[in-house]
């Protein structure tokens, strides 16, 4: 079970590494400034379908549906890394 777990843990870290990666190419893509990277996980999400809003869907329908997918994990997410 471990085994398991450990691997689901990698598998949301790789993801919420490519938020993090997305919202910074995002940013410097479209010239932002000062755009902070925010600690907790569903606060980067936010940022990053806030991100894809200000630049227009219409260019990453992909990346926006993808975050939208992604984001119905996060109670899975918090019973693994949490078990609550």
């Amino acid at each position: 079970m471990n085994a398991v777990r450990g691997r689901l843990l990698q598998a949301f870290a790789k993801a919420e590494w490519s938020v993090s990666e997305t919202l910074v190419a995002l940013v410097e893509a479209h010239g932002a400034k000062n755009v902070p990277l925010r600690m907790m996980v569903g606060q980067r999400h936010q940022d990053l379908a806030d991100a894809f809003a200000a630049c227009g869907v219409r260019p990453y329908p992909a990346g926006v549906a993808a975050l939208d997918s992604f984001r119905r994990h996060d109670p899975l997410r918090n019973t693994a890394c949490h078990g609550v």
